[in-house]
């Protein structure tokens, strides 16, 4: 099985449209106690004052950086 996203994890999809091709994600919450597991996503680096949020499966999104990798010293 694939390792669960969680929180601050940083994302993209796997099939991204042709517009989305190099955008990241910050996973804000992740839903898995339903028969389709969703995630709740925003974007990153927009340039926006508010970066719009989305909600996926979480089939369709890849890891890119795992937050359970950051050492804090």
């Amino acid at each position: 099985m694939e390792k669960q996203l969680k929180r601050g994890d940083i994302v993209r999809y796997h099939t991204p449209y042709p517009d989305e091709v190099g955008i990241q994600y910050i996973v804000l919450n992740a839903f898995y106690d339903m028969p389709k597991p969703r995630v709740e996503i925003q974007t990153l680096s927009t340039g926006l004052h508010f970066a719009p949020r989305y909600t996926s499966f979480a089939e369709e999104l890849e890891m890119v950086w795992d937050a359970r990798s950051l050492h804090l010293i």
